[in-house]
């Protein structure tokens, strides 16, 4: 999902996660769900991306 909306917003994964204050490595790693960003990551990567309130939804949905 948030490979998706990086894109969308035409952002390399070394710029997004710089922007992010992540390494490039982290990044990689949520985008392919190896891991979960923190929930203040997490707030970072909706504000940056203006992910959809029902995406955030889903993705959380999910992992339940």
């Amino acid at each position: 999902m948030f490979k998706k909306y990086r894109i969308n917003k035409n952002l390399t994964q070394e710029t997004a996660a710089e922007l992010l204050g992540i390494s490039t490595r982290h990044l990689q790693r949520i985008e392919r769900e190896d891991n979960l960003p923190s929930l203040d990551l997490l707030k970072k990567m909706i504000k940056l991306f203006n992910i959809k309130d029902e995406d955030i939804i889903n993705f959380l949905k999910k992992d339940n």
